[in-house]
């Protein structure tokens, strides 16, 4: 080579490394070390899998052909293959499926598992019934059950016919044990919960040997065997559920520190009658109430007593004529009979009978530090007056007031637009009174000192809006969040047009643009 070329080669060389410096400045993913980069790539997988009846989506395969760096990281990490989560619909009409499934259990090594698996597109609350799985369904069913050892987190939709079906293809004993298992949610179609049948509980007995399983949702066709009830710290929502297996439930969950049901109606179908008070050991109960179901929801809170309950959530609302007052006395004895050190209440919808029923419970509730109530009848809208009057502090009083251990109050209820402006001011004056720290003793003896830190309220009413009228109170709400307090003040107009309702199209913020503040 003549010396006349080294200028030339040595331009070149200076070319090539521009070159490459602008690409990896368009690229800067590129500089980044394997360990951050696999972060990132973590970030995008958002389903290592997922197999859906409308779209198929392989990111990690996707990723992996990018480039071969790329892939060389990706197939030394097992996570990026077990993702957040394996979705797989197992009647996707895809005739790679298995192929697709069996790569990804098997690149994923001994990662952990969450699995989505379903039979049906439609969701658990509305779960119908579906055709028995087809024998391709159940070998891709099965694929995931080899790897049973593995599972972290399951969600399962299956026809009921799979509770006889899988046990027929494969052996329970044959099965590897759930020992990494700690949440299993199944949902059946509900024909089951029409149809009172005895059952064997096989696809059960695969989740007997499952030390680590806490949480729990289970069809509302109980199984009585087969589950480790005495190890769960969580169960339900359990939707329609006859009231004598619940209590036995209950009476075997005794670690259950949260339990969601909903009583079935049982029209026609006599159920034994419950007997005697039952103590239950859960630290938080919701009941999930409706037109059809309340009698069997009195009946039982009625044979329940709650020693450890903290927290409380009723929802529900019942529209046309009921027994408002049937509901009453079974909510105050049971907290009463209970003598809990209730912490948390929430009643969603007209979940008192009468507007007084709720005055008269908290008095039985002072360990109270959360209060909820949505109330959406307007011919009961002195409720909220009542309330905000009684939760209101006098300035020289020396008694101790009602909830004195009271910090957040979430409210959301319907009034008419001419008691708008009242209802605000008295808002304010409860939050203000209750802003200064109250000093009182707890049932131990021992001195405590609390104060409201936020209060939440929603405001509906039949109108148009004056903004005006809300003017006057800004400079209490200034003052309260001055002295450390949140508050926040949603006013929602809700207009009849033609007798139907609608809510107008806009939300204002009453604590955080004027004029609203």
């Amino acid at each position: 080579m003549s010396i006349a070329s080294y200028p030339h080669l040595k331009r070149r060389r200076a070319e090539s490394n521009y070159s490459r410096q602008q690409l990896s400045l368009l690229s800067p993913v590129r500089k980044l070390p394997a360990e951050i980069l696999e972060q990132v790539f973590a970030a995008v997988c958002v389903y290592g899998l997922e197999l859906r009846r409308d779209s198929v989506k392989t990111v990690t395969i996707s990723l992996s052909q990018v480039c071969s760096s790329w892939r060389r990281l990706i197939l030394i990490a097992p996570r990026l293959w077990s993702g957040p989560g394996l979705y797989v619909d197992l009647l996707v009409p895809l005739g790679v499926a298995e192929e697709l499934i069996s790569i990804y259990l098997e690149r994923s090594s001994q990662a952990p598992l969450k699995l989505f698996i379903t039979a049906s597109t439609q969701p658990p609350e509305t779960y119908r019934s579906v055709p028995p799985l087809a024998p391709r369904a159940l070998v891709r069913f099965l694929m995931l059950l080899d790897t049973s050892s593995r599972w972290k987190e399951a969600h399962i939709q299956l026809p009921w016919s799979a509770n006889r079906s899988i046990p027929a293809f494969r052996n329970i004993g044959d099965i590897n044990s759930f020992h990494s298992l700690e949440e299993l949610r199944i949902f059946w179609d509900t024909d089951m919960n029409l149809v009172e049948e005895e059952n064997d509980g096989d696809f059960f007995e695969l989740f007997s040997d499952a030390p680590n399983l806490r949480h729990l949702t289970i069809p509302s066709a109980l199984p009585l065997i087969g589950l480790p009830w005495s190890q769960l710290t969580s169960l339900g929502p359990i939707r329609d559920g006859n009231t004598q297996n619940i209590l036995h439930v209950l009476e075997r969950c005794q670690s259950v520190h949260s339990f969601v049901l909903k009583p079935k109606a049982s029209p026609g179908v006599s159920e034994k009658e419950l007997v005697g008070l039952h103590e239950i050991g859960a630290r938080s109960l919701s009941f999930l109430r409706d037109r059809s179901n309340s009698i069997k929801l009195f009946e039982l809170m009625s044979h329940l007593t709650a020693k450890n309950l903290v927290s409380l959530i009723i929802q529900g609302h019942i529209t046309g004529y009921f027994n408002q007052g049937s509901w009453d006395s079974p909510l105050k004895d049971f907290l009463s009979r209970s003598g809990c050190s209730l912490r948390s209440l929430t009643l969603d919808g007209n979940c008192t009978g009468i507007a007084d029923a709720l005055l008269d419970l908290l008095p039985l509730v002072p360990t109270l530090t959360y209060l909820k109530v949505v109330w959406t009848d307007l011919e009961d809208h002195p409720l909220f007056e009542r309330l905000f009057e009684r939760l209101t502090i006098p300035s020289e009083t020396t008694s101790v007031p009602i909830l004195p251990s009271l910090e957040i109050i979430d409210l959301d209820h319907h009034i008419s637009f001419a008691q708008v402006t009242g209802y605000i001011l008295k808002i304010l004056n409860m939050a203000e009174s209750r802003s200064r720290s109250l000093s009182h003793f707890d049932s131990e003896g021992h001195m405590i000192n609390s104060r409201l830190t936020s209060l939440s309220v929603g405001i509906r009413f039949v109108d148009r809006v004056n903004r005006a009228v809300y003017l006057g109170s800004v400079e209490k709400m200034r003052a309260s969040k001055e002295g450390g307090m949140k508050v926040q003040i949603n006013i929602r107009p809700v207009i009849y047009i033609l007798g139907r309702r609608t809510h107008a199209g806009f939300f204002c913020h009453a604590v955080c643009e004027y004029p609203w503040y």
